[in-house]
C-alpha cells in the first residue's frame, strides 16, 4: 500500500471537494454525489466537534 500526501483544495470549504473524495475513493458515477456530500459534512463537523476548533 501507498500514501499519497492530499493537499487542501483553496476553492473548496474545510479544504476537501466532493471531487477530490470521490477520487480517492475510486468512485466515477454521480449517483450518489447528495450522500458523499453529506457524509463529507457529517465527517468535517464531527472532526470540528472533537477539535473544538470551527472554521
Amino acid at each position: 500500500m501507498s500514501w499519497k500526501l492530499i493537499t487542501p483544495d483553496p476553492n473548496a470549504p474545510h479544504g476537501l471537494s466532493l471531487a477530490r473524495v470521490k477520487e480517492h475513493a475510486r468512485i466515477s458515477h454521480d449517483d450518489e454525489d447528495l450522500a458523499i456530500d453529506g457524509m463529507l459534512f457529517a465527517a468535517i463537523e464531527h472532526v470540528a466537534d472533537l477539535t473544538g476548533r470551527r472554521t
